[in-house]
């Protein structure tokens, strides 16, 4: 019987991949017009050289993602809840407690997170009392209340609320990965409120999924793929800040490598490969990992020598490509 620590999938192996896990950008096409938005693409004097996180659809994209990241790390580290009065577990960034009451683990955020300022709350409930995680089709709900970013360079906040689904889909747990070669693949789905610093809260509706797998049976090449679960390759559905209907789209997987070089999974992680679409209208951006800057030209690297993306826009027939570090 596995016991209470694995019981939601995540081991040391799964809470490496999921703390350097996924960085899925998508910068708000947020204007008055078409002519001022072409006109702020193009001019490299007031277009700064990297994208800054705040209250925008790029920013709230990357931390919903970074959030279900969070939330099973915390699960792991305090068994669920069991150890939360342990002194000694180590929880994630912004996490104060785990509360735990009938089988539901609320991980209580307010703590400042290196540039960001966590408050709220996301509560894990597995579905199905007799199943166990590591249960082909075992579904994780995560309800998100007043789950709040507040970013020190600006002030900016974006608050989300709503819910998301795990679905463990072939069933297993991380390490597997590992111990018998098995592909492991988590689909997240449901409906994310994101309430931006206008007062205006959009909906968001998501298809992913994540699969996890080594070819080699060794912790050194464990990878970890991000792609869309839906037909078209369609990851996100929903209204952007500025009110206007967008779609994202996953064409190739995001995926990320082991870049530790002794060998071992104490990570990096990093970003090698793969290419993100988000539209909106007839205006598009197109986010590439596994690039470097190099003496300011964006170079391809797709090894662990990436740091950033290149990010291409096609703004009203104009194209503009950009870097973003990790």
């Amino acid at each position: 019987m596995k016991s209470n620590s694995t019981i939601f999938g995540l081991n040391n192996y799964a809470v490496k991949i999921f703390k350097y896990s996924i960085l899925v950008f998508a910068l708000s096409l947020v204007v008055l017009s078409c002519k001022k938005e072409a006109v702020e693409i193009v001019d490299p004097i007031v277009q700064s050289n990297v994208s800054e996180q705040g209250s925008n659809d790029e920013s709230a994209r990357d931390e919903y993602d970074r959030s279900v990241d969070d939330v099973f790390f915390a699960l792991e580290k305090t068994s669920f809840g069991s150890r939360s009065t342990d002194s000694t577990v180590i929880l994630p960034c912004g996490v104060i407690r785990i509360d735990t009451t009938g089988g539901v683990y609320k991980i209580v955020y307010g703590k400042n997170c290196g540039k960001r300022v966590l408050s709220g709350s996301i509560s894990a409930t597995l579905i199905a009392s007799n199943k166990k995680w590591q249960d082909t089709g075992a579904v994780v709900r995560l309800d998100y209340s007043n789950y709040t970013v507040k970013f020190d360079a600006n002030g900016q906040t974006l608050i989300f609320n709503g819910s998301l689904f795990v679905t463990n889909v072939n069933g297993g747990l991380i390490y597997e990965t590992v111990l018998f070669g098995k592909t492991i693949v988590h689909g997240v789905r449901g409906n994310i409120k994101v309430t931006f610093d206008n007062g205006k809260t959009r909906d968001w509706h998501v298809y992913k999924k994540r699969t996890y797998s080594t070819p080699t049976k060794k912790t050194a090449d464990i990878t970890l793929e991000l792609s869309a679960d839906s037909a078209g390759n369609i990851a996100e559905i929903g209204t952007n800040k500025a009110g206007d209907q967008f779609i994202t789209t996953i064409p190739v997987p995001y995926v990320m490598e082991n870049c530790n070089t002794s060998g071992t999974f104490t990570g990096p992680f990093v970003m090698t490969r793969g290419k993100l679409t988000y539209t909106v209208g007839p205006n598009s951006l197109t986010a590439e990992p596994g690039y470097a800057l190099v003496s300011g030209v964006i170079t391809p690297r797709n090894d662990c020598n990436s740091t950033g993306y290149k990010l291409t826009w096609n703004i009203t027939g104009i194209t503009t490509e950009k870097f973003q570090y990790y």
